[in-house]
């Protein structure tokens, strides 16, 4: 086919389309076909990157015709979820390159933790206004301002984006470093799940847990107040161990508030194991300790001066 004739078809087509990126695509792509099929000594240089090349820690690849973007690091693609997070990162659009489909299989691809780059992903829903922190590719809900606060994170970083919300899934699962699993109710609290298999046989399936750091941990108020579905009793619960208030004098000499009892199914209530009213905090137990040691060694000491 005649060079000038291929040449005047393109600037036809970007006169026509006001310079359509696509259509001028799809033109040179066909060009280069018919050039092909009549043996053209000359080529057309291909802007697509094959693995063969070998892929530095940084590089931004996305194969064409798919808006996905992957980073390369310890050589395996990490898929930037959004705009936003793109940004934050500090990449370049102009820096991405052209993979084929084929050469993108090849690569290996892993879940992203992008706090592992140091920055905070968080975003605000304009729905609801409720603040998520990206952690391990999940959103955590930040329940409260002195949450927030706590965590050492900062107002100017988070983002309205719903659009972002919706890629990833909430999960109101988290773990400590020792492997104990807490829920984030809807008052913003969290409640540690004493039994997994009582806990699923009433609510249902524990999924999406996030192991998260100790001061994301903290920053969440645990629920210490319960009470059953079915019933009146109200138990104070630390370190899995239930304890029933009997009296309502005796809930307000212990400083507690009404607004902090979480109602919870009453098998979960059941899974508890019970003891004698009176919540013994560490500084109590050891004073009751010490108290005890006292009282044995002068026991001891009666018995050695009766002796």
């Amino acid at each position: 086919m005649n060079k000038k004739l291929i040449f005047t078809a393109l600037l036809l087509v970007i006169l026509v389309t006001g310079g359509s990126l696509v259509r001028i695509d799809q033109e040179k792509a066909y060009a280069v076909s018919v050039e092909t099929e009549e043996n053209s000594e000359e080529t057309v240089e291909d802007t697509t990157t094959g693995e063969d090349e070998g892929l530095e820690d940084g590089t931004l690849i996305q194969t064409p015709g798919d808006p996905k973007v992957y980073v390369i690091k310890n050589n395996k693609r990490h898929w930037i979820r959004n705009a936003a997070e793109f940004n934050r990162l500090g990449y370049k659009w102009s820096d991405i390159k052209n993979v084929s489909l084929e050469d993108i299989d090849e690569i290996d691809e892993e879940d992203s933790d992008i706090e592992e780059d140091g920055g905070v992903t968080l975003m605000i829903s304009s729905k609801d206004r409720k603040v998520y922190r990206l952690v391990n590719g999940k959103m955590i809900w930040v329940p409260t301002v002195a949450a927030f606060n706590a965590q050492g994170l900062k107002w100017e970083e988070v983002s309205e984006d719903d659009d972002a919300i919706s890629q990833y899934a909430e999960s109101r699962f988290i773990k400590d470093s020792e492997g104990n699993i807490y829920y984030i109710t809807d008052s913003g609290r969290k409640r540690l799940i004493a039994d997994i298999e009582t806990y699923e046989a009433a609510c249902g399936e524990i999924k999406n847990v996030v192991e998260v750091s100790d001061d994301i941990l903290a920053s969440i108020k645990d629920i210490n107040l319960i009470r059953g579905e079915e019933d009146y009793k109200v138990y104070q619960v630390k370190n899995g161990i239930k304890r029933w208030i009997r009296t309502q004098e005796r809930f307000q000499e212990l400083g507690l508030s009404w607004d902090d009892v979480e109602i919870v199914d009453d098998t979960e209530v059941a899974s508890y194991e019970e003891k004698e009213e009176g919540i013994v905090d560490e500084e109590d137990s050891t004073e009751e300790t010490e108290e005890t040691d006292t009282e044995e060694e002068a026991e001891e000491g009666t018995e050695e001066n009766a002796v």
